[in-house]
């Protein structure tokens, strides 16, 4: 008897048909930092090339991920409205990547973010930044992250939660 073959989900662009079902999923995985479908939508709106989604054999989606140009000492702030990317910009950031529990396990997050890795380094960026909840940090400092400790910066990310931080992976 062959054992059952479990096929992992596979990382494709995001397009706008998905939005209500990338709103779904976030609220689901991370219902303490809700985000309405508008700041999500205005993501792909901007840098389509840095939105993800994560899709099973049967098309249903088991996670996202948005990333885009930015600057690296002022992250964007929870569910706002970003207003356009910066004239200058120095590093990509990454937003959020965000897996349901069917996804886990696969190496699906590790994928995207060594493919936002690669399509970043194309771009001439020096650096990948993003926010970390408490939660995620060891997961990021796996994947090659270092905090970024500046007090400023610090305190602008309470309106994740009162531990959050900037974290920052070199591409050099």
């Amino acid at each position: 008897m062959s054992a059952l073959a479990i096929s992992a989900p596979s990382w494709a662009p995001m397009s706008p048909l998905d939005l209500h079902e990338v709103s779904r999923l976030a609220d689901l995985i991370h219902p303490d930092y809700p985000e309405t479908i508008e700041v999500l939508a205005e993501k792909l709106v901007l840098y389509p090339a840095g939105c993800f989604v994560l899709e099973n054999d049967d098309g249903s989606l088991a996670g996202y991920a948005l990333s885009h140009p930015w600057r690296l000492g002022a992250p964007p702030k929870l569910n706002q409205l970003m207003g356009g990317l910066p004239a200058r910009t120095d590093t990509f950031y990454i937003h959020d990547i965000a897996l349901d529990e069917t996804a886990r396990g696969f190496g699906a997050a590790r994928r995207i973010v060594d493919a936002i890795a690669g399509h970043a380094r194309r771009e001439g960026f020096a650096s990948l930044s993003l926010t970390a909840i408490s939660a995620a940090r060891d997961y990021w400092r796996r994947t090659g992250f270092a905090e970024h400790t500046d007090p400023a910066i610090v305190a602008a990310l309470k309106d994740y939660d009162a531990d959050a931080i900037l974290m920052v992976h070199d591409l050099l």
